[in-house]
């Protein structure tokens, strides 16, 4: 399986190179930035039924991540096309709305500039069913046309499984309702060591002959 990693060392990041898009070399700092501390949650303090736990667990993640990727996109701001990060935004998909986990673009009242749709899930809590809805939804704002408004498609979708690896999504892909996703979309894995893998839909479809 080709799998490509990505490692912190210090203020260095081994491997983000091979990521040509600045947009996406600054998502991929910001995930090795979120510490350990923000994939776990203690419930301990109250009663809560486990789908809460694992929504909560997702936005616990989710939050600090936007905290980390807005740090990098100040950076290097580019005033002449100011981008923004925006958390469960909807973006309008042949009549039907998408709540996208975050996104990178020019703005909600804008058409161009869609850079990066994220999705994001834990590794405990991951369904075939609730990773198909994901991925879908991330192919959808990938295809010209589909997105209404004359607004442009998204350049990159990234679907995270946090705490998780490829093993845990691969068995999936032996199913033909996965064939249709788009194989641009990047999936990437960690579990806040300093690490990070990724690799494509694409490459997970070869690997099971999809």
């Amino acid at each position: 399986m080709d799998v490509k990693t990505v490692e912190k060392k210090g203020k260095a990041y081994k491997g983000l190179k091979e990521l040509c898009d600045e947009n996406l070399q600054d998502l991929f700092k910001a995930i090795l930035n979120v510490r350990s501390a923000y994939y776990t949650y203690s419930t301990k303090n109250f009663a809560i039924n486990k789908k809460d736990v694992q929504e909560q667990l997702e936005r616990v993640f989710a939050y600090e991540l936007y905290h980390q990727w807005s740090k990098r996109l100040e950076e290097h701001h580019n005033w002449d096309t100011p981008l923004t990060i925006n958390g469960e935004i909807g973006k309008r998909v042949e009549d039907a709305l998408a709540y996208p986990d975050l996104v990178l673009h020019k703005g909600q009242d804008q058409n161009d500039n869609q850079e990066i749709a994220v999705e994001i899930k834990r590794q405990v809590s991951i369904t075939e069913t609730n990773v198909l809805s994901d991925l879908r939804k991330l192919s959808n704002l990938l295809k010209c046309g589909k997105l209404e408004y004359g607004a442009a498609p998204f350049k990159h979708a990234v679907f995270i499984l946090t705490g998780g690896c490829v093993a845990d999504i691969l068995p999936f892909f032996k199913h033909q309702h996965f064939a249709r996703i788009d194989n641009r979309i990047l999936c990437v894995f960690c579990s806040g060591e300093g690490k990070l893998d990724y690799t494509t839909i694409e490459k997970l479809k070869k690997e099971n002959n999809v």
